[in-house]
């Protein structure tokens, strides 16, 4: 398939799509694990990161197949389900009850009502937001990516010290 092209960022999605669109299958290995490193530098930096994340995602996918579409190829929308699960906090919930355990071996104490938030803020809202605006580019291509790690990390962390104000 080529490997993974020269991209500011997706390049792992823009192959998983290549794949897909030339009709062959993507097979998951349950033993392989991929980490990610997402600090929290700030709630901004979260949203940022999410934003940028999700319009190039969606950049990708108009690239590939000229429309959104899901993992499948097929057209993609957010079913009502979801946005019921969300609006009563089911995923917000369950993610919490499966992270809070890690959280506390790592020292990181954050509240129900603090994960939520930041959750939706830092997460949610930027993914809605980058969907929409991923959508509307005009003569969408693969330049259009964004460095969405650039401008999510170039962001001090919370409680830097920076011309003698804490960064919060």
């Amino acid at each position: 398939m080529g490997g993974l092209k020269e991209l500011r960022s997706q390049q792992d999605t823009e192959f998983a799509f290549r794949v897909i669109s030339s009709g062959k299958k993507m097979i998951l290995d349950p033993e392989i694990i991929v980490y990610h490193d997402h600090p929290l530098k700030s709630i901004k930096a979260s949203f940022l990161r999410s934003l940028g994340y999700s319009s190039n995602h969606a950049i990708v996918m108009r690239t590939n197949f000229g429309r959104l579409v899901s993992g499948s190829g097929s057209s993609s929308m957010i079913t009502p389900s979801y946005v019921i699960r969300e609006a009563l906090l089911i995923t917000g919930v369950t993610a919490y009850m499966e992270l809070h355990q890690e959280a506390r071996n790592r020292n990181i104490k954050v509240s129900l009502p603090e994960f939520i938030f930041i959750r939706f803020i830092g997460c949610k809202l930027g993914v809605f937001i980058g969907v929409i605006r991923g959508s509307m580019i005009r003569n969408v291509s693969y330049s259009k990516i964004l460095n969405s790690h650039k401008k999510a990390y170039d962001l001090p962390p919370i409680g830097s010290i920076i011309n003698d104000k804490v960064i919060q």
